[in-house]
């Protein structure tokens, strides 16, 4: 299942992204909390950013990929317990995965 432009930006709010204006107020932009400014749209949703932003914010132990013939599974073990995400690839099995941690966490 293909994540929404508004699941994205749930997703990166929750891990500290804030929408920022400039002093002048002629540029917007999206802002980590390490002071990364990624410009007007969020970062993709790739493996590089959600190991980088995504994964900490969900305080996993342990994260398993599993690739079964039509899609990848990802479990994330946080707080004892698992949360699976499934997906056509690595970054939407995770994103799923995370996403589920936000929700249910």
């Amino acid at each position: 299942m293909k994540s929404t432009d508004e699941q994205i930006k749930e997703l990166w709010e929750w891990c500290g992204f804030r929408y920022r204006e400039s002093e002048d107020s002629l540029a917007c932009y999206w802002e980590a909390n390490d002071g990364r400014t990624w410009g007007y749209d969020l970062p993709l949703i790739n493996l590089n950013n959600l190991f980088k932003y995504a994964v900490p914010k969900a305080y996993s132990v342990k994260i398993i990929i599993d690739y079964t013939k039509e899609l990848v599974e990802c479990k994330i073990k946080c707080f004892q317990r698992y949360y699976t995400g499934k997906g056509e690839t690595e970054e939407l099995a995770l994103f799923w995965a995370i996403y589920k941690v936000m929700k249910e966490g």
